[in-house]
C-alpha cells in the first residue's frame, strides 16, 4: 500500500476546540422538559447539554402472545402525554453486559430520538437511523448516547429489534399459518417497520424524511447491508453506512432449499426451527405446536444462540444473499460508506489459542496463507480471520457498489488511543464506535482519559459521518478530503491512523487478494441465484 500524506497534517482546523468544549459534559445540568406531537399522541421528552431526546417511543405493537413471530403491527396510540424521558425495555437476550441490569421484555420495539435543542417541526434536518450490534443476540438502541452526534446538526434515531430466536425463526407451522406472507426474518421486518415509522413521523421532530441515512455496526451493519438488498426497504432511506459488517454472510434458506452454513452443516431455516422446538420440548408441525411455542417464556429462547444464521433467504423479504445481489447490481442505488477496523478479530482470544481453526478455512491455499501472514501463530490467525470475515468482504461490496455506478467511500479505523498504545496491537471490532458517537467525552463511557488527539479523531469521524448524512458526501471534516472509492488499480481508502487521517491505496492488497480467493471458493459452494 502506498500512503498519500497530502493534507494529513490538517486534521480538523476547528475540531479540537469543539471536542474540548464538549468534554465538560460531566457537569451536565438537570434535564428540562420538552414535548413533541406525533400521530400516536403527545410525548414528553427532556433537554440536556444542548440536545433534546425522546426515549421509548413504540414503532410497532408489542410482538407478544399471538403476535410472536408475526410481521410488526401498527403501533399503539395513547391519550395524554406519554413519558419519553426513560428508555423502554430491551429485547430478551442473555444476561450479560447491558442486559444484566436493564429490564427485558418482548414488548421492546421502541425508537429513541435525539435532536439539537430548539429544533422545530419542519426544520428538515438530516436523519440518521442507527442499528446496534451484538450478533443479533445482544444489545439495544437505548445503549447508545446520541447527544454528541446530534449536536452536529442531525436527528439521530436508535432502535431495538427482536433478537435471537425471537427475531430469526422458521417452522413448518409458521409457514402453514402464513403461506403467502413473510416468515422467518422478524428482525429484518422490524428494521423495515422502524424505517417506515421514521418516514411517517420524523418530520414532527424536525427531520427530513427524504434524507434518511441508515448506519450500523457488526450485526447492525449486516442489517444495513440486508436492507440494501431488501425490496420492501426501497425508498425508505437515501444513503447507507456499513461499519464492520459481514458482506459475505449467506444465511439459511427459509424453507426447502439447502445451503451450507459457514461450511459446517447443510440445513434449512425450517429444519433449524424444528430442532430448536425439540430442544424446548415441542413436537409436531401443526397449529398446536405453534401454540405451544408461543406460550413458552421468552427467556427459554436464550439457548442455542450460536445456531442463528443472522438472516434467511426467504425468497420474498430477502430474495438472495447480499453478495450475489451486489454482484448483479441489485442493491439499492444509494451512496454508501463501507469500512472496518484494522484487526476486527483481535479481541477474540480463542482464535489466537487455536489458530488452526482459522487456517483450515484456507484449504489448498493454506501454505500460501501461512507464509503471507508470517506463520501459523495466533497473531496471524487473528489477522486472517479479520480479513476473511470483515476486511475482504468490505472491499468486495465497495468494488461492486462502485462498479454498479453508485458513489462509494471506503475507510479503515487504525487509530489506537494514546493511553492504550502499549497494550493494544491494533484496533479491533467495535473500537471505533466511541469515536463515531463522540462518547469519549462522556464521563460514564470513558475507558481511558482521552487526549486532545483522541478527541480530534472522534470529532473528525463525527464530522465525516454527518457531512455524508447532510450532503451525500463525507467531504473533508475540516482537513483531509475523503476521495471516492474507484475499483481497479490504486483503490483508495481513508485510514484513521495514530498520526491522523490519510489516504492509502491498495490497502493490504496481497492479503485481501488471498482472502478473496478463499471466500470465492466458499461462495462457489453456496447458493447463488441466477
Amino acid at each position: 500500500m502506498r500512503p498519500d500524506r497530502s493534507g494529513a497534517g490538517a486534521l480538523l482546523k476547528s475540531g479540537c476546540l469543539l471536542a474540548l468544549a464538549a468534554a465538560s459534559v460531566g457537569q451536565a445540568r438537570a434535564a428540562d422538559p420538552v414535548r413533541a406531537s406525533i400521530a400516536q399522541g403527545e410525548i414528553g421528552g427532556a433537554a440536556v447539554d444542548g440536545v433534546e431526546y425522546f426515549m421509548g417511543i413504540p414503532y410497532a405493537a408489542p410482538p407478544v402472545g399471538d403476535l410472536r413471530w408475526r410481521e410488526p403491527r401498527a403501533p399503539v396510540h395513547w391519550s395524554g402525554v406519554r413519558d419519553a424521558t426513560k428508555a423502554g425495555a430491551i429485547c430478551p437476550q442473555p444476561a450479560r453486559g447491558e442486559a444484566a441490569s436493564a429490564a427485558t421484555s418482548e414488548d421492546c420495539l421502541f425508537v429513541n430520538i435525539w435532536r439539537p435543542a430548539g429544533t422545530k417541526p419542519g426544520a428538515r434536518l438530516p436523519v440518521m437511523v442507527w442499528y446496534h450490534g451484538g450478533g443479533m443476540v445482544f444489545g439495544s438502541g437505548s445503549a447508545t448516547d446520541g447527544r454528541y452526534l446530534a449536536r452536529k446538526g442531525v436527528i439521530l434515531v436508535t432502535l431495538n429489534y427482536r433478537l435471537g430466536h425471537l427475531g430469526v425463526f422458521a417452522h413448518p407451522a409458521l409457514s402453514a399459518e402464513n403461506p403467502d406472507g413473510l416468515t422467518g426474518n422478524f428482525t429484518l421486518m422490524d428494521a423495515v417497520a422502524a424505517l417506515k415509522w421514521v418516514g411517517a413521523n420524523v418530520a414532527d421532530f424536525g427531520g427530513d424524511p427524504g434524507n434518511v441515512t441508515i448506519f450500523g455496526f457488526s450485526a447492525g451493519a449486516q442489517i444495513v447491508n440486508t436492507l440494501m438488498v431488501t425490496p420492501s426497504a426501497k425508498g425508505l432511506f437515501a444513503k447507507a453506512i456499513t461499519q464492520s459488517g459481514l458482506g459475505r454472510n449467506y444465511g439459511l434458506e427459509g424453507q426447502n432449499r439447502m445451503v451450507p452454513l459457514r461450511g459446517r452443516a447443510t440445513l434449512t431455516g425450517e429444519k433449524a426451527g424444528l430442532a430448536l422446538a425439540e430442544q424446548l420440548g415441542v413436537q409436531g408441525t401443526g397449529p398446536e405446536a405453534l401454540k405451544a411455542l408461543r406460550a413458552i417464556a421468552p427467556e427459554k429462547f436464550k439457548i442455542a444462540v450460536t445456531s442463528l444464521p443472522g438472516s434467511m433467504i426467504d425468497g420474498t423479504l430477502l430474495p438472495e444473499p447480499i453478495a450475489s445481489a451486489y454482484r448483479a447490481g441489485r442493491e439499492a442505488p444509494v451512496p454508501q460508506i463501507i469500512g472496518r477496523t484494522k484487526c476486527e478479530r483481535c479481541n477474540v482470544p480463542p482464535l489466537m489459542e487455536r489458530p488452526e481453526t482459522t487456517f483450515v478455512r484456507t484449504g489448498a491455499l493454506r501454505e500460501r496463507a501461512v507464509a503471507l501472514y508470517g506463520g501459523d501463530d495466533g497473531k496471524a490467525a487473528l489477522q486472517l480471520a479479520s480479513d476473511l470475515d470483515h476486511t475482504e468482504p468490505a472491499r468486495y461490496l465497495s468494488r461492486y457498489h462502485a462498479r454498479n455506478g453508485r458513489n462509494t467511500w471506503s475507510y479503515v479505523f487504525d487509530y489506537t488511543p494514546r493511553a492504550k498504545r502499549g497494550e493494544m496491537s491494533a484496533p479491533a471490532h467495535g473500537d471505533d464506535i466511541p469515536y463515531i458517537f463522540g462518547t469519549l467525552q462522556s464521563p460514564t463511557a470513558r475507558r481511558f482519559d482521552p487526549t486532545d488527539m483522541d478527541l480530534q479523531v472522534s470529532d473528525a469521524m463525527m464530522t465525516y459521518w454527518t457531512n455524508f448524512a447532510r450532503n451525500s458526501d463525507p467531504g473533508s471534516a475540516g482537513g483531509l478530503s475523503w476521495p471516492q472509492f474507484q475499483p481497479g488499480p490504486n483503490e483508495k481508502a481513508l485510514v484513521f491512523t495514530n498520526d491522523g487521517p490519510r489516504v492509502e491505496t491498495d490497502f493490504n492488497k496481497d492479503r485481501l487478494d488471498l482472502a478473496e480467493q478463499v471466500n470465492e471458493t466458499f461462495q462457489a459452494q453456496s447458493y447463488i441465484p441466477d
